[in-house]
């Protein structure tokens, strides 16, 4: 019984010895198990390096942000002044340039109607010509007076008369000269209201 006794307080000393650990050593498996862990948790060098060029970025895309934000609010009041100033003279210089385009539009056809009299001219001194060249062949022969000349009877009887002479219409400029006189009058219009309307 006593021996019995004595073994199992044997026993359990020696469980109890080898349950029991140094806290020194215990501190040392910590920390070394801390340092394991922190490999996986920590970030990388290489990661760090990257962050850190990510956030100057960011920092200096705020600075000009800033900045771009101060030059919009410093170039706004005089934006909308030029554009108070400007956007009315555009207006009144819009509807000169029509006016200018009517006029120009109008001169265009003017002048497709004095080329037209033009050919319609040289047309008929073309055919006066030809008719005078007919009834007075020796006409030229007369005028330089190389000879005198003496119609025979055949040229006599070959004599003929000039068929009356047909005026070609012309343009008529009076029209011009009333839109010429019109666009002045609407010129002037626009300029005593650009000047209303700037003042």
């Amino acid at each position: 019984m006593a021996d019995q006794q004595q073994q199992a307080k044997g026993k359990g000393a020696k469980e109890v010895a080898e349950v029991y650990v140094d806290p020194f050593e215990r501190d040392e498996q910590l920390n070394k198990f801390a340092a394991d862990y922190a490999r996986y948790i920590e970030m990388p060098e290489r990661a760090k390096a990257e962050m850190q060029s990510i956030e100057r970025t960011i920092e200096s895309m705020l600075t000009r942000l800033a900045e771009l934000d101060a030059l919009v609010n410093t170039t706004s009041p005089e934006i909308n002044a030029t554009a108070d100033a400007v956007l009315p003279l555009l207006a009144v210089k819009t509807k000169q340039l029509e006016a200018i385009f009517y006029m120009i539009e109008k001169l265009e056809t003017f002048v497709q109607a004095v080329n037209n009299s033009v050919v319609q001219m040289e047309e008929s001194v073309d055919e006066s010509e030809r008719l005078f060249s007919e009834v007075n062949p020796t006409s030229i022969t007369k005028a330089l007076g190389f000879f005198k000349w003496r119609p025979t009877a055949v040229a006599r009887e070959q004599h003929k008369v000039m068929p009356p002479w047909k005026p070609v219409p012309i343009v008529d400029s009076d029209e011009l000269l009333a839109l010429k006189t019109n666009l002045n009058a609407q010129f002037n219009d626009i300029a005593a209201g650009s000047m209303y309307a700037l003042e």
